[in-house]
């Protein structure tokens, strides 16, 4: 399908945001974890947050590491954070009870879910 917008022709792709695998909705979202710096405790968060989240049968589409960032302000005497990129496929009712698992993984800073919407190309 193409748009007319401002000038260009947008052409939006048919990128699947949800699907429906055995009656259950299937969501795709953008994890975005901060994970403290400290030597040793960084790579147990990270395979920690993995654990997590195959335990909650989430689909690990693809991860990125961002690398380590100013953080915007202190958080527990922390000032930098390792930030990683989880693109993963779940069920949408099971992301409460996936937050509330994260909050009390030890090691990671804040984390932040995005629903994934349809890609644009332009």
């Amino acid at each position: 399908m193409l748009l007319y917008e401002v000038g260009y022709f947008v052409s939006f792709s048919d990128y699947k945001v949800e699907t429906e695998i055995g009656g259950h909705l299937m969501k795709i979202y953008e994890l975005v974890c901060a994970f403290t710096v400290k030597e040793g405790q960084n790579a147990s968060s990270i395979e920690g947050v993995q654990s997590i989240l195959k335990n909650f049968q989430a689909e690990i589409q693809s991860e990125e590491d961002l690398g380590v960032r100013e953080l915007a302000y202190e958080i527990g005497k922390e000032t930098r954070g390792c930030y990683r990129l989880f693109n993963i496929e779940l069920e949408r009712n099971k992301l409460p009870k996936l937050e509330d698992a994260l909050k009390l993984q030890k090691g990671l800073l804040r984390h932040l879910f995005v629903l994934k919407a349809k890609e644009s190309i332009r």
